[in-house]
């Protein structure tokens, strides 16, 4: 199976297996680089994602073609996705998924955590997930986390409770002693 970015020829088959998205919503996340692809003798599944508070990756909507499940696709997905985001430079990512889809049972083994969620307008209790992507550095057992911000940097520390924009390594280090 290969993973990758989605191109503008694969629109016609996400949109076969996205209802939930408007054509121009989707052409868009695709031209971003915000879709990804798994392919084997064509696509069997795919992942799209966006920011939380224009910071904070979210997995928008994890896909695998139903004759394609229980295969392993949709996990190899979000592992390629979570090593992307590292390689960015991200430590968090989130998620939802309806508390009634078998997916939530997927992100639990993958190391995600409920942190929350809330009822849509005639809709199942959607549930917010939280993952951590590597070992945050730790000063007096407080969390640091790095978020971007329009191209800027930001340590976030002790979840949100305090934020630090970084402009340098000297300023890195000056927030954490702070910790």
């Amino acid at each position: 199976m290969e993973i990758r970015m989605a191109k503008q020829e694969d629109l016609p088959i996400l949109f076969t297996m996205d209802h939930h998205i408007e054509t121009d919503f989707l052409t868009r996340a695709v031209l971003e680089k915000r879709v990804f692809v798994a392919e084997l003798a064509g696509i069997v599944g795919w992942l799209r994602y966006s920011y939380f508070w224009e910071s904070i990756p979210f997995m928008d909507m994890l896909v695998v073609v139903e004759e394609q499940r229980h295969r392993g696709y949709g996990s190899k997905l979000v592992d390629y996705f979570e090593q992307y985001l590292k390689e960015l430079g991200h430590t968090v990512v989130m998620t939802s998924t309806s508390a009634v889809e078998n997916s939530q049972h997927l992100y639990y083994q993958l190391g995600y955590q409920a942190v929350g969620g809330f009822f849509p307008v005639d809709e199942p209790y959607e549930l917010l997930l939280r993952k951590e992507l590597s070992t945050n550095q730790k000063t007096g057992g407080a969390r640091i986390n790095t978020c971007f911000f329009k191209g800027e940097k930001f340590l976030i520390h002790d979840c949100l409770f305090s934020c630090c924009q970084v402009k340098s390594d000297k300023d890195s280090e000056s927030f954490l002693k702070q910790g």
